[in-house]
């Protein structure tokens, strides 16, 4: 089964590093253990949290709900990838035409 890599993204003013390791601490308890939250990295602007999984959208739909508990859905951008691919497919917001990491 191939694997994915999803990333949550934030813009540095909306969310700092602090509050990107609380969300990253969430997503450990909340994500199934077909998931591994594989890390972040904060800098260039930006803070990313990384997922890997077998199911990318599946995983974003536990990531859109914790995310909405704590007011951040409309804070992040989301995409994810094949591992050993460049491409992302955007997830949220539905409007977001690219995607990178900085």
């Amino acid at each position: 089964m191939p694997r994915y890599v999803l990333v949550l993204q934030w813009a540095a003013s909306s969310l700092d590093y602090d509050g990107l390791v609380e969300v990253e601490d969430c997503l450990l308890r909340a994500l199934p253990i077909t998931c591994d939250v594989d890390g972040h990295d904060f800098g260039s602007g930006e803070g990313n949290i990384f997922v890997l999984t077998a199911e990318p959208i599946k995983a974003f739909e536990v990531v859109k709900h914790v995310l909405g508990e704590r007011g951040l859905l409309g804070t992040v951008r989301a995409a994810y990838r094949r591992e050993a691919e460049d491409d992302f497919t955007i997830l949220w917001p539905e409007s977001l035409t690219e995607f990178a990491i900085a």
